[in-house]
């Protein structure tokens, strides 16, 4: 039996890169204004890029992950093959 893959709707992938364009204009905006070094601020902004590049590695590790644990049709069997 095939997984189906289920893919985002419109709303959500809508939704998702809303929250995230208004994520990184606050933190910029944030940095901009902050009485620190230009070193601190860089600092940070390495940081939040850096949490950014992780998050997408976890997600996409776990993806491939469940994809590796789905068994595949060879493995299985195909219908009408006699046992």
């Amino acid at each position: 039996m095939q997984a189906r893959v289920q893919r985002p709707t419109g709303a959500f992938i809508g939704a998702l890169c809303a929250a995230l364009l208004v994520g990184m204009v606050v933190y910029v905006s944030g940095l901009w204004n902050a009485k620190m070094n230009s070193s601190e601020k860089g600092v940070y902004a390495m940081f939040y890029l850096l949490s950014c590049f992780a998050a997408v590695a976890v997600q996409k590790n776990v993806r491939d992950v469940d994809l590796m644990s789905e068994p595949k049709a060879e493995q299985v069997g195909s219908p009408g093959e006699a046992a």
